[in-house]
């Protein structure tokens, strides 16, 4: 047994519904549950459990994923043994408002005689998706239906997780004496450059995960069942922190990082967790219907092996499973309820955040670039954060245009806004900063094609 874990919770509804597939792909996205079966994919109402619609496909779904309104699927016919006569991959978008393909088209990738299921993968980003086999990566914008390949020059695809910006890979080396390191990729979204990211202790890699702020990679670093380590990658300045975590997948969603525990005896299975990672530790536990680890170490997972959505757990191993997170699990680590749609929101969120003590909420408003200065792990830069015990009468001033500063120019921004506010203060020691009122001057900025604002400095003056 695994040790060491808080006993699994009694989930607050659990219900079940038959599929024709087992270990069937699935995804959350738009109000449904999207599974994939026999010769297509079905939508699913996720309060009764009952199909609303199917998407038939020529061949069956291999994977899928989806992101806000996008269900991106690939198919394929893997079942003319070791390859050789199947049909071709095939990508799919669908809108999930209107449940009809709309885009498709043949991914260019062959096998060499070994399944593809085992080794491609398929992440979605907001307004993109990515398709990956090999050492080859298709980046495909919903949009326009542009595909651009990105060649990983010999280094073969593990696992890949996409985050608001980019893309991350894991990858557990390639097949030359030059490509044969362990490490992660992270591909950026804007510009198709690769960057290469050492991991502190070389070992085969499970699973990765992403938020917007960082990579949650599990790996094994080590020979014995308790090798497993849950390493967060910093999204800005890649630093490494690790966490000894009993886990074969991470999987992200609610503002949450849950883990499927498990060791390599296995031991686990269909017990998942959700990440602290303020403590370092999973804090909750739950029961779920899951298929004990993948298939073999070589595989790792083709796609995540559940999905959390509106307080509840998603799997699809054996029947469409829906697992309700009880009242007494911890919620998403944001208490505050964040608008980025104006630059007015974006500063009123921030304060309103840190008003409540609530560090993730207030994260959730400041440009990526700008996180690590504004909430280091270390150091004390940014009292509000650190020594804040009250925030009372914030006034904010109305925003106006305004260039930004030479220091961060060239930041991938597009617009700029600046504004004052002012607010009264009092923090626990008042030698870090003296209480009364404090006045501060905002810059806030949006990419272009986007309708989120985000801060991207804070100090005395413009």
């Amino acid at each position: 047994m695994l040790g060491g874990l808080p006993a699994p919770s009694i989930p607050a509804d659990q219900a079940r519904v038959a599929l024709d597939r087992l270990d069937a792909p699935m995804a959350v996205a738009d109000g449904k549950v999207w599974v994939a079966n026999a010769s297509g994919v079905d939508a699913f109402d996720p309060t009764m459990l009952q199909r609303i619609a199917t998407i038939p496909t020529e061949v069956p779904v291999v994977t899928m994923a989806a992101n806000g309104t996008d269900l991106w699927i690939v198919t394929g016919d893997d079942n003319a043994g070791d390859r050789g006569a199947g049909a071709p991959y095939t990508m799919l978008r669908v809108d999930t408002a209107s449940e009809r393909v709309v885009w498709t088209d043949v991914l260019p990738f062959t096998d060499n005689g070994h399944r593809s299921t085992w080794n491609i993968r398929l992440a979605a980003g907001p307004g993109l998706a990515w398709v990956t086999f090999s050492d080859s990566v298709l980046k495909v914008d919903a949009a326009t239906g542009d595909v651009t390949p990105i060649s990983l020059q010999g280094k073969s695809v593990g696992n890949t997780a996409a985050s608001r910006d980019g893309l991350w890979i894991s990858s557990n080396g390639g097949m030359t004496a030059a490509t044969a390191a362990f490490g992660v990729l992270y591909i950026d979204a804007r510009t198709n450059e690769i960057t290469p990211i050492e991991v502190a202790s070389p070992g085969f890699m499970w699973s990765i995960g992403a938020t917007d702020d960082a990579a949650w990679l599990l790996q094994c670093a080590g020979a014995d069942r308790n090798c497993m380590r849950l390493v967060r990658i910093d999204a800005t300045t890649h630093a490494l922190n690790s966490f000894a975590v009993p886990g074969m997948a991470v999987v992200t969603g609610d503002n949450q990082i849950w883990v499927q525990l498990g060791d390599f005896s296995g031991n686990g299975g269909g017990l998942v967790g959700v990440f602290d990672p303020t403590t370092g530790k999973i804090t909750q536990t739950l029961s779920v219907f899951l298929g004990s680890q993948p298939g073999s170490s070589s595989d790792g997972y083709t796609y995540p092996p559940f999905a959390i959505a509106n307080g509840q757990v998603w799997s699809a191993y054996s029947g469409l499973q829906r697992t309700t997170i009880p009242t007494n699990a911890p919620t998403a680590p944001t208490k505050t309820t964040v608008d980025l749609s104006t630059p007015l929101t974006t500063v009123n969120g921030y304060y309103s955040a840190l008003g409540a003590h609530d560090l993730a909420g207030a994260r959730q408003t400041v440009a990526l670039e700008y996180r690590s200065r504004w909430f280091p792990s270390t150091t004390v830069v940014n009292p509000d954060v650190s020594h804040l015990e009250k925030l009372t009468r914030l006034q904010i001033k109305t925003p106006q245009p305004i260039g930004p500063p030479e220091s961060i120019a060239t930041w991938p921004y597009s617009e700029w806004m600046g504004v004052w506010v002012t607010y009264r203060a009092t923090y626990r020691a008042n030698d870090v900063m003296h209480n009364g009122t404090q006045t501060k001057f905002i810059y806030l900025a949006r990419a272009a094609g986007t309708n989120d604002w985000y801060i991207a400095q804070i100090g005395p003056a413009p």
